[in-house]
């Protein structure tokens, strides 16, 4: 084990910087379950548990009172960890992001890469036509008159992501 816990780093819940527990775990889930093939399922979840930062464990541990986390097996500690430590802001709220975003002098190449993230953090795949016409809709409220109407309709989507 001592060998594998060197190579998943710590996972540090960051969300305005797109560093949530299922980007982390996505990203090691293979490594973890492929080098630590030798691990029982138990020992992987404590491996995950032991690469939290310090306020995410704590955050964590309380989460789950009055279990311990060497109690939980691997797939529940995965998904209560997807919960408390995932996007701070709703997925209406991400798309609309995505959809204004824009280039500011970054290379095309970090500029793609930045689209590619918003787009996966915007679960696109799971948008449906009335959702994105309204969408397109709010994006289209650009001028600094429109700010307002621009804001009610996005706290309407915000409350009540299924359009009528």
């Amino acid at each position: 084990m001592n060998s594998l816990s060197a190579r998943p780093p710590e996972f540090v819940y960051d969300p305005d910087n797109s560093c949530t527990f299922e980007v982390w775990y996505n990203r090691y889930e293979d490594v973890i379950s492929k080098n630590g093939a030798a691990l029982d399922e138990a020992a992987k979840a404590r491996l995950i548990v032991s690469e939290l930062d310090t306020i995410t464990y704590a955050r964590f541990t309380s989460h789950i009172l009055p279990k311990r986390a060497c109690e939980l097996p691997l797939s529940d500690t995965a998904a209560t960890l997807k919960e408390p430590f995932g996007h701070n802001r709703s997925v209406f709220s991400r798309r609309y992001v995505y959809l204004k975003t824009r280039r500011n002098g970054e290379n095309l190449r970090d500029y793609t890469g930045l689209v590619n993230q918003r787009h996966a953090m915007a679960e696109f795949n799971d948008v449906d036509p009335e959702q994105m016409k309204c969408l397109v809709w709010i994006c289209g409220l650009a001028s600094p008159e429109e700010a307002d109407i621009r804001a009610r309709a996005l706290r309407k989507m915000e409350d009540n992501p299924k359009p009528l």
